[in-house]
């Protein structure tokens, strides 16, 4: 028999009727998100944890992804200009 515990996390894994308009409106502003992205971020808000915390984690990971992403760069480029 499952848990109460597991039985919320189930329901949390869930869109309710109408969550799927997280996923248009970022679609509608242009934004790129996958939609277990967007589930995730649901789940974050419908657990209380607020926007401002959300945005902030969401702006910690794009900082990151962008070090990688110049430091990959570099790293290709002088991989380049020894080969020249």
């Amino acid at each position: 028999m499952p848990s109460a515990t597991n039985k919320s996390f189930e329901t949390m894994n869930e869109l309710r009727p109408g969550q799927d308009d997280f996923q248009q409106l970022a679609d509608l502003a242009g934004i790129y998100m996958d939609k277990e992205l967007s589930r995730d971020l649901v789940q974050l808000l419908n657990m209380g944890i607020s926007p401002e915390v959300v945005f902030n984690l969401l702006k910690v990971i794009r900082k990151k992804k962008t070090e990688r992403s110049k430091s990959r760069r570099s790293t290709q480029r002088t991989s380049l200009s020894k080969h020249k």
